[in-house]
């Protein structure tokens, strides 16, 4: 979760080669900007926590990287169409307990 506070910057540098370099090789195969592709594995990330802990979505947003609320709830609700908590509701309502950390 450290890795996805760091963002874009860290990202660059871990890749090793030139920013250029790194955001054509990114669109290339993902189709998307390093940018979009940082945000997407953060989303995934949160989506993850919501369905598996019991993490505020304060928390939950911070841990996956966004360090502003009002960006997190837009981004989420554009990628799942439901605010983080109504998505929480509606996933754990689904999920065996099995794989829900009670923690």
């Amino acid at each position: 979760a450290t890795n996805l506070v760091a963002g874009r910057e860290l990202f660059f540098r871990l890749a090793g080669r030139s920013r250029e370099h790194v955001a054509r090789a990114c669109r290339q195969h993902t189709g998307l900007t390093p940018t979009g592709l940082i945000t997407q594995i953060r989303l995934e990330y949160a989506q993850r926590l919501l369905e598996r802990t019991d993490l505020s979505v304060l928390d939950v947003a911070q841990s996956s990287g966004f360090t502003n609320m009002s960006l997190f709830h837009r981004r989420f609700r554009v990628t799942t169409n439901l605010t983080p908590l109504r998505y929480r509701q509606q996933r754990q309502l689904s999920l065996p307990v099995c794989i829900r950390d009670t923690t």
